[in-house]
């Protein structure tokens, strides 16, 4: 089982995560809950500290740019 989990578990990581944000998006009040499934598709990787990795290079990459334009 833990090798079924290990080597196989990665076919089930994204639509397992794409229904949770789908759900999480809903319940938060979105009118467009398909958006929340779409950034899993594009953002999620093979591993998960890989995941991790590029998350916070999307969330923290921008904000230069962004605190540029107000200061």
């Amino acid at each position: 089982m833990i090798d079924f989990i290990k080597y196989k578990g990665v076919v089930w990581k994204i639509p397992l995560a794409s229904a949770l944000s789908w759900e999480l998006a809903e319940w938060a009040g979105s009118k467009h809950p398909y958006l929340a499934p779409l950034t899993v598709i594009l953002t999620i990787q093979l591993t998960v500290d890989k995941s991790i990795q590029f998350a916070w290079q999307r969330i923290w990459g921008p904000l230069p740019a962004f605190f540029s334009l107000y200061s």
